[in-house]
Parts: C-alpha cells; sequence; structure tokens
C-alpha cells in the first residue's frame, strides 16, 4: 500500500473528497417541506381537531395511527430526506454502527446517518469517511408535552443532545424533535401555566452550547446554533 492510499484510509469523519453540495441550510429547508408536506397534510400534525379531546396516557406517547414509534419517524423522515437528496449525492441510513467514538455513548447507534454516496461502500471505512450529518429523533408525548425535557426521564432530551455533542464539529449534528399536537410552549390543562418556558429556555441554551442544531414542526424549538 502506497503513501497516499495510507493518508486516505486515515482521513476521518466527513473527510472524503466529494463534489457534491450538503450544509444545514439544505437540511434545514428539505425538513421544513417534510413538515408541510408530509406531517400537516398527510397525517394532521398539529390539527387540533384531532388531539383536543385526547385525555388519557399513551403508550407511544402520540396517538397518530400513521406514525406511533419512534421507529416510524425514522422510516417516513428517512425515506423523504432519501428521496429528496438522492441528486444531491445523500444516501440515508438508521442504526449505524460505530458512530459514536465516546465511551459513555459507544453503545449507542444513532437514529439516521446521512451519507456522500460511495463506490466504494462496501469498506467500513469508507462508511465513516462519507459521513455527512447525523440525526437523533425525539417525539413530545401528547398528553405530557415536557416529559422529553424532564431529568428524571430515562433517556431524556439533554441525553440525545449529549451523544450528538459529542461528535467532531465538522459533522452536521442535529436533533429533530417532533410535537405532534403543537402543545409544548402552550398551557395544557394543568401540566403547564406557563406553557413550559423554563423547559424551554433550558433546552435551547444546552442545545446552543452543544452546537447541535434543532429541527422541529414547532417553530418555538428550532436552534440553529
Amino acid at each position: 500500500m502506497g503513501k497516499a492510499d495510507l493518508k486516505k484510509r486515515k482521513k476521518g469523519f466527513g473527510e472524503k473528497d466529494c463534489q457534491m453540495q450538503f450544509d444545514q441550510k439544505m437540511l434545514s429547508e428539505v425538513f421544513a417541506d417534510f413538515c408541510n408536506q408530509v406531517l400537516l397534510q398527510k397525517y394532521h400534525f398539529g390539527d387540533e381537531q384531532h388531539y383536543e379531546q385526547i385525555r388519557e396516557p399513551l403508550e407511544n406517547n402520540g396517538c397518530n395511527p400513521f406514525i406511533e414509534t419512534e421507529a416510524d419517524y425514522k422510516i417516513k423522515l428517512g425515506s423523504f430526506l432519501e428521496n429528496r437528496l438522492w441528486t444531491n449525492g445523500i444516501t440515508v441510513h438508521s442504526e449505524m454502527a460505530r458512530i459514536y467514538k465516546h465511551p459513555k455513548f459507544s453503545h449507542s447507534r444513532p437514529d439516521l446517518t446521512l451519507h456522500i454516496k460511495s463506490k466504494d461502500w462496501l469498506k467500513e471505512c469508507d462508511r465513516e469517511q462519507s459521513l455527512k450529518c447525523v440525526i437523533e429523533l425525539k417525539g413530545a408525548n401528547v398528553l405530557d408535552p415536557y416529559a422529553a425535557f424532564k431529568p428524571s426521564t430515562y433517556h431524556n432530551i439533554s441525553y440525545d443532545i449529549s451523544k450528538l455533542g459529542s461528535l467532531p464539529s465538522i459533522l452536521i449534528r442535529c436533533l429533530v424533535f417532533l410535537d405532534e399536537a403543537l402543545r409544548v410552549g402552550k398551557p395544557c390543562n394543568r401540566i403547564s401555566e406557563d406553557g413550559g418556558k423554563q423547559y424551554i429556555e433550558n433546552f435551547i441554551t444546552e442545545a446552543t452550547r452543544a452546537g447541535v442544531i434543532v429541527l422541529s414542526n414547532n417553530p418555538l424549538l428550532n436552534v440553529f446554533p
């Protein structure tokens, strides 16, 4: 193996040579289309008529018959992203191994990863070198929209921000937070009289410090550090 080959193999995350264009602005624009074309128009996310009568605990946080679990979010968003970004040289994967290098998170697999398409895709090293973006997904509980923000919650939203923040800054590190009933930031029955203002402020501060962008169908939660 020559020196050029050795140098190529030592490249780290996101350093593979490629002429394709992909950046944070493009990701946010495609996500906005996903919120409008899929979440709102197709699945009625945020439609008060579908959610105003909900009073009982929900097994999977939400009540939408088409998007009930986190895996459903991955399927819908991942497919939409790849369909839109394929011509830009991007492919989308879920649960890719060995992305998180920090010992605290080494067992974790990201919800979605975006990669530059490579002719040498079968080589393990190229999977890391082609990596452009890592996405973790969270969904607000319809009945208790601030459950994910609470420190007592197992693997709460702070955990995902910490995982993303542990990655190299050369990557686009993104948390997608989907608020099905658009109840975060609004007074909601007995849950929060001030609309969870402190939860939201702490969340935005934490994401900004970690250099993590946040994309949400709820505009109160978008963060661009």
